[in-house]
């Protein structure tokens, strides 16, 4: 078990961690055009600033919400830490927060709930509450949950439970 002496000193996540929400930003963003292909996203420095931000937004919820489930950051030489081992307990509470953080930034966006997905008119079907999410929407936010692992690898930060 790590002790972090900054954990009570700091509330960003970059001073926290010594890792740019940056850098995992742009994992988030590999994760998701690798495993995405159809949606054409282009790489990280030729995406639109709107959804550079959205990645960023996420990663410094993504490191928070890590603390809150009870892991602390650690710095190691990247790519040595071992696995992000959460609990199904733990994999439930962040994919359900993952999914309420996600429809507040889309319902900020002026998106909206329909039926059909429309992006040039902002609806979403997922915008929705959790409880009235599909169970095939929750296996998705679940995965993205479970994937944090791999997503975080490259990062110079690793994460022991406390």
């Amino acid at each position: 078990h790590v002790v972090s002496i900054y954990e009570d000193a700091c509330s960003s996540p970059d001073l926290l961690l010594g890792v740019g929400v940056e850098e995992v930003a742009q994992g988030l963003h590999s994760h998701f055009c690798k495993y995405h292909p159809e949606a054409g996203l282009p790489d990280w420095l030729l995406l639109d600033e709107g959804l550079r931000q959205s990645n960023r937004n996420q990663a410094d919820w993504m490191l928070r919400m890590l603390r809150e489930v009870g892991y602390v950051a650690t710095d190691h030489c990247r790519g040595t830490a071992g696995p992000l081992l959460l609990s199904d307990a733990h994999v439930e509470l962040l994919a359900k927060t993952e999914h309420q953080r996600w429809s507040r930034e889309k319902l900020a966006g002026g998106w909206r709930h329909g039926p059909e997905r429309d992006s040039g008119h902002l609806i979403h079907p997922a915008l929705v509450d959790w409880r009235m999410l599909s169970e095939c929407a929750r296996e998705k936010d679940r995965m993205f949950v479970r994937a944090w692992s791999e997503i975080l690898s490259d990062a110079p930060v690793g994460f022991v439970s406390n």
